[in-house]
């Protein structure tokens, strides 16, 4: 590995990609030439088909418009941590920087993150983009939004692969996201498949047996460094939003939710807020995986009753189905760990 891949201090870091917006993200990713713009394609099974190509060809993110039955503006991004370049420039590093580059330059910055995350609570703000639809009732239509069926024998459509789950613990403050898959079940419900030991499935399962109802914001587009954290074992009892907030060195800015008070993204572009209620579960599944298999078969998992929507004019989804590597889904993972087991094997 070179030696020369050396990190950009935060404080020096200029670039669009340090930043809270996903709009402003994709700017500065289509400056570097790492943004392919596509128009046309339908929302049943031709994203995922298209996506999964252009992740085999190790190609830029793509962002969908003008998608199958759905108005122009209504829109969904994929590929968001699929290269050196992108990840890197989110990270706050060079973006000319190869992957095994890219993983000597990050080594040490997990533990520092970590150590800098209480300095960085995320920041509870009056207003923000997210708020300017916010839908109730008869409003809501998940299907409203241009929800892909990315494989052929999946179970269904899926709203959140790309998502932060914000859920809260049981005895503490200690606000978790978590990156769950999210199966539409009809215009107000979906599914939220949060597998064993995962923080969120030790939250809901303390809720449960209380017999009290369990309280979720999804966010399903945002920046891509939430996703990013959202799907990797950041320490328990330590929030996503103060490792992202050390990271980007400033905090992560939130609204307070109507219904569960949770705190929403404030630059977020589609929220769902709602209660998982004890035995309330729906069949779900399959969908296709990392391993390039199905995910076994249909099972039960917890339903989310959703009461309130939010989202941004012209939203944009954040999508990341799971495929067989090379796959932005199992990219950005990659390269994280690979940089945590050198620190381990020293």
């Amino acid at each position: 590995m070179s030696e020369k891949a050396t990190a950009v201090p935060i404080s020096d870091f200029t670039s669009q990609f340090r930043t809270q917006d996903l709009r402003d993200w994709l700017a500065a990713a289509e400056e570097l030439g790492q943004l392919k713009h596509v128009k046309g394609a339908h929302w049943d099974k031709e994203l995922g088909a298209i996506t999964e190509i252009n992740n085999r060809r190790r190609g830029p993110c793509l962002l969908f418009d003008e998608i199958g039955d759905y108005p122009s503006g209504y829109r969904l991004v994929t590929g968001t941590t699929g290269s050196p370049a992108r990840l890197g420039g989110m990270l706050g590093f060079s973006t000319d920087l190869s992957s095994s580059e890219l993983v000597q330059a990050l080594r040490g910055k997990p533990s520092e993150w970590e150590s800098l995350a209480g300095d960085f609570p995320p920041e509870y703000v009056q207003s923000g983009p997210i708020l300017e639809n916010i839908k109730s009732g008869k409003d809501i239509n998940l299907l409203e939004f241009p929800v892909p069926k990315w494989h052929e024998k999946d179970g269904g459509r899926y709203i959140g692969t790309g998502s932060a789950v914000g859920t809260k613990d049981w005895e503490s403050e200690w606000i978790n996201l978590g990156a769950y898959r999210m199966m539409v079940h009809d215009e107000k419900s979906c599914g939220l498949n949060m597998v064993a030991g995962k923080h969120g499935r030790q939250q809901i399962d303390r809720y449960f047996k209380e017999g009290k109802p369990f309280p979720v914001v999804a966010s399903l587009g945002h920046h891509p460094l939430l996703f990013l954290f959202a799907g990797l074992e950041v320490a328990y009892g330590l929030s996503e939003y103060n490792y992202v907030g050390a990271i980007l060195g400033e905090r992560y800015q939130v609204v307070k939710g109507e219904v569960t008070g949770l705190p929403i993204p404030a630059h977020s572009e589609l929220v769902l807020e709602g209660w998982c209620h004890p035995g309330d579960q729906k069949m779900e599944g399959p969908l296709g995986e990392f391993h390039g298999y199905y995910s076994g078969s249909e099972k039960a998992a917890p339903v989310l009753q959703v009461e309130r929507v939010y989202h941004r004019n012209d939203p944009i989804i954040l999508g990341t189905p799971p495929g067989r590597p090379p796959h932005d889904y199992s990219y950005g993972k990659t390269v994280m760990r690979s940089t945590m087991l050198h620190e381990t094997l020293e």
